[in-house]
């Protein structure tokens, strides 16, 4: 085709793929009648797993699994999965009242349209249509800049503040498309890009070959025979009361793993599952056995903030979903190991990580304490600092294992 013009003719293609709505499940209009329901009919077959005073693993893994499949089939029927309404954001400042002034100025707009130039009263209605328009706009921004300043204002909480912190702080331009493997070539595919980013970060991992379909006689013969003292210690530990406690004190609807159970999930239906519950924490701590379901983990690779370049594997780092279920079993031994191994033996006062009320300032704060008082004395300070490159990726189980005892 020519266009008979003195200019080179720049062809090229735009793109416009259908956008694909993901469904998703509104847990905040869950039907609670209807999910008890449901789950009530599963539930004389749930206890009726718990009959066997030491289960194998597979009779643990199959309870586990039972349990997650009555709590998935009971939301299918009381929250199912449904399509937003639409893609774009929705406008916290809109209101009625600058719907009515958008309608006010479309109707100045075509009134105006409708007489010539040359009409008498064709200005007036320019006029006012320009003063509707600028009503309007004044409106906008007005709303815009109340809403922002009513968020700002209610970021009270730590919750609302990191989401502020997030807005301000949002970058697009680090997202993960391809990474430099140990070669330093680019990697060929989303496939290599993850692989390249679990050898990174999960270095030591590796496939264990457990027996799960050992009888109950081989498994007494093959584990450590528990003490009376110690099975005490895990009747104390796994109790009706620390299980509410434990999962009511998650968020309702922080993020879930794999098997998409929101913590409001359990916490709804507790009085339901508590007994069962039960019984799978205390096998899982009798046994040192971790049911198949639980170890199923979503794993998010988010980018770390102030990096030149987002095509290394360690400008990123994971973060773990793992299933409530399993978080809850973690914070009931958390709470044994704080409130009574670690006060009878306290932590070294020089760590600083992982405890609560102390972080990475209160170290800075203890290190410019000591300068100072050097300082003052006229004393010189030699510093030696050391980092250690992937230190937790790279800590081996059996090391972790072998300091336990030693401790």
């Amino acid at each position: 085709m020519e266009s008979l013009s003195d200019h080179r003719r720049i062809h090229f293609e735009i793109s416009n793929p259908a956008t694909v709505l993901t469904e998703f499940r509104n847990l905040r209009k869950i039907d609670y009648l209807s999910f008890n329901i449901v789950l009530c009919k599963s539930i004389d077959q749930l206890e009726s797993l718990t009959e066997n005073s030491l289960p194998t693993f597979d009779q643990l893994d199959t309870l586990a699994t039972n349990l997650q499949t009555s709590l998935q089939n009971a939301l299918a029927v009381s929250c199912p999965h449904s399509k937003p309404k639409s893609n774009k954001l929705s406008k916290s400042w809109w209101s009625k009242e600058l719907s009515a002034l958008k309608t006010e100025c479309r109707t100045a707009l075509r009134r105006a349209k409708r007489l010539p130039d040359n009409h008498s009263q064709s200005s007036e209605r320019w006029n006012l249509y320009r003063d509707k328009r600028r009503e309007y706009k004044k409106a906008i921004n007005d709303a815009k800049t109340s809403s922002w300043q009513n968020f700002c204002t209610e970021t009270e909480s730590l919750s609302a503040t990191a989401k502020l912190h997030k807005l301000l702080c949002k970058d697009n331009t680090n997202k993960l498309t391809w990474l430099k493997n140990s070669a330093g070539e680019k990697s060929q595919g989303p496939a290599e890009t993850l692989s390249i980013l679990l050898d990174e970060h999960f270095a030591h991992s590796r496939t264990l070959n457990i027996d799960c379909s050992m009888s109950a006689n081989d498994l007494m013969h093959n584990m450590k025979q528990l003490s009376n003292l110690e099975l005490s210690l895990i009747d104390s530990i796994v109790t009706h009361e620390k299980i509410y406690f434990s999962l009511n004190s998650f968020s309702p609807f922080k993020s879930p793993g794999l098997d998409e159970i929101f913590p409001v999930v359990l916490q709804k239906s507790l009085h339901l599952i508590i007994n069962t519950l039960q019984y799978l924490y205390y096998h899982s701590l009798r046994l040192s056995h971790i049911p198949e379901p639980w170890r199923h983990i979503k794993v998010i690779f988010i980018p770390k903030a102030g990096k030149r370049s987002y095509h290394d594997a360690k400008s990123f780092r994971p973060i773990s979903l793992s299933s409530y279920f399993l978080k809850g079993l973690e914070r009931l031994v958390d709470w044994y190991v704080r409130n009574d191994c670690l006060v009878k033996q306290p932590i070294n006062s020089s760590q600083h990580a992982y405890l609560t009320s102390k972080s990475t300032d209160s170290a800075l704060n203890n290190l410019i304490t000591k300068v100072e008082k050097a300082r003052l004395k006229n004393l010189q300070v030699f510093c030696c600092f050391i980092d250690i490159q992937g230190a937790f990726d790279h800590t081996s189980v059996p090391h972790l294992w072998l300091c336990v005892k030693l401790c």
